[in-house]
């Protein structure tokens, strides 16, 4: 499985994706119809991110790259294309991942909120990294990585997942002087191209993460994640997911 993920500033400025009545809304799911249909798409998420509402997040999981890729070159495709660029400001072109998550697991559970899992927020955390990498390897950044994992688990995480995008040409933020800050709070501004890992992890609420931030787990932990060679940048961010049902 590989999920492609979209992430766009809204043509709508007022977008508002838990209005039933939104138009923006309607259009999203108007396009999740189309590529639910068609074969290799197994289930689509929309949401928004907290920190900046008018950034969307649209992930497509696929049973395979190749799938998405047939999707694309489907002659109904350019049609399809044109719709979604009326949701994307034109001043801000959408950036599109390709992420197979773990060993190709679903990330659904990071997603979408069920009784047994009420998923208040998704924290999305994008870090950067030169490609290719030449003082590390992608083996050891993820060794790091899964050494913080525990922190998540024991501090209230209702699921954790990651992985590298496919992509290694992704537009990087500079990390500021402050790498714990930049962790925490995504504090970024624009650079050069990198390839990209990205961790979703569920919470109850972005309140319950932000406890976590101010715990001495944490404290004692984040330089597994800030301390990682070669880390150009890093952002994070938290979206509220739903799962789109056709």
């Amino acid at each position: 499985m590989i999920s492609e993920i979209a992430v766009f500033e809204a043509s709508d400025a007022d977008v508002n994706l838990e209005n039933p009545r939104s138009h923006f809304k309607e259009t999203i799911q108007r396009l999740l119809t189309t590529v639910l249909a068609v074969k290799g798409a197994k289930s689509a998420f929309y949401g928004q991110l907290v920190e900046r509402a008018q950034i969307i997040v649209v992930i497509i999981n696929w049973d395979s790259l190749e799938s998405h890729i047939k999707f694309t070159q489907w002659p109904g495709f350019s049609a399809y294309l044109a719709s979604f660029h009326t949701l994307v400001k034109t001043s801000s072109p959408a950036t599109v991942y390709h992420v197979p998550f773990g060993d190709s697991q679903d990330p659904s559970p990071a997603l979408e909120t069920t009784s047994a899992s009420p998923i208040g927020a998704t924290e999305i955390i994008l870090t950067y990294f030169p490609s290719p990498l030449s003082g590390t390897t992608k083996d050891d950044v993820m060794a790091s990585f899964n050494k913080f994992k525990p922190v998540f688990a024991s501090n209230g995480a209702l699921f954790v997942i990651d992985g590298w995008a496919v992509e290694d040409n992704v537009e990087t933020p500079v990390m500021p002087q402050n790498k714990e800050t930049a962790v925490e709070e995504g504090k970024s501004e624009s650079g050069q191209k990198s390839s990209v890992h990205m961790h979703l992890v569920a919470w109850e609420s972005v309140d319950a993460h932000k406890q976590v931030l101010q715990g001495e787990d944490y404290k004692a932990n984040i330089h597994y994640f800030t301390d990682v060679k070669e880390m150009k940048g890093a952002e994070v961010y938290h979206a509220k997911f739903f799962k789109f049902n056709t």
